[in-house]
């Protein structure tokens, strides 16, 4: 029986982001231990990208759409201020300006689960300075550029989540060096 398109999608992602596994084939010589299984992971991230290949135009049309669902609620989460207080830059944790990893994980959720995902709530704070301007500028972009674009594979489209799941996190970096954690 054929796999389902969004098992092989899953199985995809969580190989690839991986970091416990090097897929650089300079470092598999690091980690003599290791290099079997780094090589068989290897090979199956290979199998599964021929896999994606396969994936029907129907379901790489619920992966976009799924993943601007998730766009346009990570604006409105962020937007969605009742108060009129800023968003915390950490949001309750000691992550520097983990704003951006909170955005970050819910199209993380869209691109790993395709089928159904969450959203984690938002905190803002009264005496914030966190200016979220250039974030929701990013994530208005990145909608209205993905809802433009048809894709004719899946990598295609996860190419394109990843350029811009990388200006956010050059945000980010750039938030944290203009507002570095203080340290106790």
């Amino acid at each position: 029986m054929p796999r389902d398109n969004y098992d092989i999608i899953r199985e995809y992602r969580t190989l690839r982001t991986d970091i416990f596994y090097p897929f650089d084939q300079k470092k598999v010589d690091d980690f003599p231990i290791k290099k079997e299984e780094i090589l068989e992971k290897r090979k199956r991230l290979a199998e599964l990208k021929d896999e994606l290949d396969n994936i029907t135009i129907r379901n790489l049309k619920q992966c976009k759409k799924n993943l601007l669902l998730s766009i346009e609620r990570a604006l409105e989460l962020t937007s969605n201020n009742k108060l009129g207080y800023p968003l915390s830059r950490n949001q309750g944790l000691i992550i520097p300006n983990y704003i951006y990893g909170k955005v970050l994980g819910i199209m993380e959720s869209a691109m790993n689960s395709v089928s159904g995902f969450g959203y984690p709530q938002f905190y803002f704070e009264k005496n914030g300075d966190f200016d979220s301007t250039n974030l929701l500028n990013l994530l208005n972009e990145f909608h209205d550029e993905l809802e433009k674009k048809d894709f004719v594979s899946f990598l295609d489209l996860e190419a394109f989540y990843e350029a811009y799941a990388d200006r956010i996190r050059e945000l980010w970096s750039k938030e944290n060096e203009e507002h570095p954690q203080p340290r106790h």
